[in-house]
């Protein structure tokens, strides 16, 4: 499944096609939305990078409301939890409540 996605996304370009998945590790096969559950809740995560270069705009809202947001510009880096990667958020407060959760 990652591998597809890998070659779709080659494939694609840099068409404006949307490409969504569920894996956890979407974002870096190249999706640009990219679900998962987590505290049993569909959440999603958006990769900048990946939607600039199919040459979409996510919205400003719409990145608000993401779980985890990898790339663009004026972004906190930060740990959103102890066993994720580092990850860029739109939001430095949300990454920080999540960290005093734990």
């Amino acid at each position: 499944y990652p591998d597809q996605v890998k070659q779709a996304v080659q494939q694609l370009g840099s068409k404006p096609v949307l490409v969504v998945s569920d894996h956890p590790r979407g974002l870096e096969n190249g999706a640009m939305v990219n679900f998962l559950m987590l505290d049993r809740r569909v959440r999603f995560e958006i990769s900048v990078a990946a939607s600039d270069r199919a040459h979409l705009k996510i919205g400003a809202e719409l990145l608000s409301l993401a779980t985890r947001v990898l790339g663009g510009q004026n972004r906190a880096q930060t740990r959103c939890s102890s066993s994720s990667p580092p990850c860029t958020c739109i939001e430095r407060r949300k990454c920080m409540e999540r960290l005093a959760r734990l």
